[in-house]
């Protein structure tokens, strides 16, 4: 079995199972008296309705826009963009396709790589002291114990996984490496970009709808 078959199949494992782990989670903690399946199915059809013309409006303005100071919000829809089409690009080719990303596809990947970078070390630099582990209590009061603890490991193991990724894609720019450890760093970044998905899909359960904004 090749590397990157091993990790077609580790993704295509780990990513609904992930999935389907964060809505069950969801469900309880709505606490609904509805059976599992109805409720998914429910919170389905209006996530679809909600994200269509105004609806997509009122989740920029309540996630991005009011909670945010203008200069911040450009800074957090810059990571979140650049995020999703780097995880959408990068896991499409990688599962779907035999080969690696090519063409105007790369090229988008490689810039918005460089902008989700610089992006990511201003977020960490805005959010720190909220996520510092040495403090004791959330600085805006939004969590405490045990969710708290979880939102903060779950913050850092994004900002590591994304360092990887930058220093990954940074490596595999350079001829310094032969064709094993070339295929060595693409593994490492692909399962950092999978552990990078994993952790924000996490955080953005506990986080987006508790606080009414992006960390």
């Amino acid at each position: 079995m090749t590397a990157s078959v091993l990790f077609r199949i580790v993704t295509l494992v780990t990513l609904p199972s992930a999935a389907a782990g964060l809505a069950y989670f969801r469900f309880r903690k709505s606490g609904a008296a509805e059976p599992f399946p109805a409720w998914l199915r429910g919170r389905l059809t209006s996530l679809v309705k909600e994200r269509r013309g105004k609806g997509l409006h009122d989740w920029h303005e309540q996630h991005l826009v009011r909670p945010n100071p203008p200069r911040q919000r450009w800074i957090f829809l810059g990571v979140l963009l650049s995020f999703l089409y780097l995880a959408l690009s990068g896991f499409v080719f990688a599962v779907f396709f035999s080969g690696p990303l090519r063409g105007i596809f790369l090229m988008a990947h490689v810039s918005l790589g460089g902008l989700f970078a610089v992006c990511l070390a201003l977020v960490v630099f805005i959010r720190a002291r909220v996520y510092d582990f040495g403090t004791e209590a959330d600085p805006r009061g939004a969590q405490t114990g045990r969710l708290l603890f979880v939102s903060r490991l779950l913050f850092w193991v994004f900002v590591s996984s994304g360092l990887l990724l930058t220093l990954t894609a940074l490596l595999m720019m350079l001829p310094w490496f032969a064709q094993p450890g070339h295929a060595g760093i693409l593994d490492l970044h692909r399962y950092s970009a999978l552990i990078a998905v994993l952790s924000a899909s996490a955080f953005a359960v506990l986080n987006l709808d508790t606080r009414g904004g992006t960390e």
